[in-house]
């Protein structure tokens, strides 16, 4: 029998392959107290961690999207880091930071960017309706 052929990579050989990230991108807003608000993008694996956190509390759909989820996208507030909340004792620790001020500015935020998704839904269907009365 055979002995396996066994490679040894140098560190410089195995690090020609690096793939370079891209910066993470903020949503910067800013609430009624003045504060600015950096808001960062969960990844997939970052909510499924955040309703881990949460149990079976993850099933309310109310506090989930007009809590948690607002809470856990928090990524600077006044230009002090937040990281991402591992329990529901550190979501409400960002709330209680972000107060009703800072809540209101993201959910705000949040019905415009809706707004506009929607104008731009209505916009694509009659520009879809307009060319097929053309044809």
């Amino acid at each position: 029998m055979a002995n396996p052929k066994v490679i040894v990579h140098q560190a410089a050989e195995a690090n020609t392959q690096t793939v370079a990230r891209a910066k993470p991108q903020y949503t910067e807003l800013t609430d009624s107290l003045g504060r600015v608000i950096k808001l960062r993008k969960l990844s997939p694996v970052q909510e499924s961690r955040i309703f881990r956190a949460v149990g079976n509390d993850a099933t309310n759909q109310v506090y989930m999207s007009g809590y948690v989820l607002p809470a856990a996208m928090v990524a600077y507030l006044d230009g002090e880091p937040i990281g991402l909340p591992e329990s529901v004792a550190e979501i409400e620790m960002v709330l209680e930071d972000l107060g009703s001020e800072g809540l209101a500015a993201i959910n705000s935020h949040f019905l415009e960017e809706f707004n506009k998704a929607k104008t731009s839904m209505r916009d694509a269907e009659r520009s879809a309706e307009e060319v097929a009365a053309k044809n």
